[in-house]
């Protein structure tokens, strides 16, 4: 009988055609409470042996760090336990065995294992013989007390599963892996940063980006590149980083704007607005208006509040005033122009 066994041999970290990533470790997933139950459970089957808790059914969102759970427990496993035997799939692979060999020597050569990880059990909607391996395999590792994580994108009930595998799962535990709040988000961006940001840029990035992990590590990415050891960073240049993440979607909002006029003027908002006929406040007080009046859906009068307190006639005046020179003033305009590339 041909096999397709993967023993994992000390210090190897190839599992039945899967790597487990050395560097998703737990000592780099940041628990905070979104999936902090979802870590426990997992640890503690691993520290305590829960066999009760088998097996251990994790759902959330693409992104929200499953495979970063399931690399953490491959890594504890190879790190404090050399001599058990892990196997790490994804359903796909799962799948694709029992096609190659065979569902029997699929189930012979798994039932062998000390820690079963399968990563991504939607793929498995609707091949009734890889659910009946599954649940055969998961029945026996159950009985002989050994361990199994399982992660998808759904809860078990809303995937199309026979019931004997929804059954096998139920007789776990299943934990939700839930989006993370802001304060969550801006815990995962400063874990990821190799410099300190004000924190109204943490707060600018956590509200402009989705609860996608791998989306916020893209953006810490090329934040750090982007920073290239400065410590120092503007916010239009986040922004631009932003603006490259295909979920972004940026908030043009006044104060957006006020952030991005007042970094090109190098202003405060209290010079913004204080009584001053220098030219160049006035500018940036005019050009303010005048995107908020053009790039926003707010009325004459929020602008005007928003803007030291204005009424809606001198915002209207600061438009005008803003079209004109633009039309007769190249070098203001010129600056109008660059302000709007950063606004875009």
């Amino acid at each position: 009988m041909k096999e397709f066994k993967y023993t994992l041999m000390p210090g190897s970290v190839e599992i039945a055609n899967m790597i487990i990533d050395p560097g998703q470790t737990w000592d780099n997933l940041v628990e905070c409470d979104y999936n902090r139950l979802a870590i426990t459970l997992s640890k503690n089957m691993l520290i305590k042996s829960e066999i009760n808790l088998n097996p251990i059914y994790i759902h959330g969102k693409i992104g929200s760090g499953k495979t970063h759970i399931l690399n953490s427990i491959g890594n504890q496993i190879i790190n404090d336990f050399p001599e058990k035997i892990v196997y790490f799939l994804s359903s796909f692979d799962f799948y694709s065995k029992i096609k190659k060999y065979g569902g029997l020597e699929v189930y012979n050569s798994l039932i062998h294992v000390d820690i079963l990880l399968i990563n991504g059990l939607d793929y498995l909607q609707g091949l009734d013989e890889a659910q009946q391996i599954l649940s055969d395999i998961i029945l026996y590792l159950k009985a002989t007390k050994k361990l199994i994580v399982i992660t998808s994108h759904n809860t078990q009930s809303d995937l199309i599963l026979k019931d004997y595998l929804i059954s096998k799962i139920n007789s776990g535990i299943s934990v939700e892996i839930m989006d993370p709040t802001m304060e969550d988000k801006i815990d995962i961006i400063k874990s990821k940063l190799n410099r300190v940001l004000k924190y109204d840029f943490y707060e600018y990035i956590s509200k402009n980006t989705s609860s996608n992990l791998n989306e916020l590590t893209g953006v810490a990415n090329a934040i750090n590149i982007s920073m290239n050891g400065s410590s120092n960073i503007a916010i239009h240049e986040i922004d631009n980083i932003l603006s490259k993440i295909s979920s972004y979607k940026k908030e043009m909002t006044i104060k957006y704007i006020l952030r991005v006029v007042l970094n090109y003027f190098n202003l405060t908002y209290e010079q913004l607005i204080e009584k001053t006929r220098k030219r160049e406040i006035v500018w940036a007080r005019q050009i303010a208006m005048y995107f908020s009046r053009r790039l926003t859906k707010e009325s004459l009068a929020t602008i005007g509040y928003n803007i030291g307190g204005k009424d809606h006639a001198t915002v209207l005046h600061a438009f005008k005033t803003v079209n004109n020179l633009c039309d007769t003033d190249k070098r203001f305009k010129d600056q109008v122009d660059e302000i709007e590339s950063k606004l875009r």
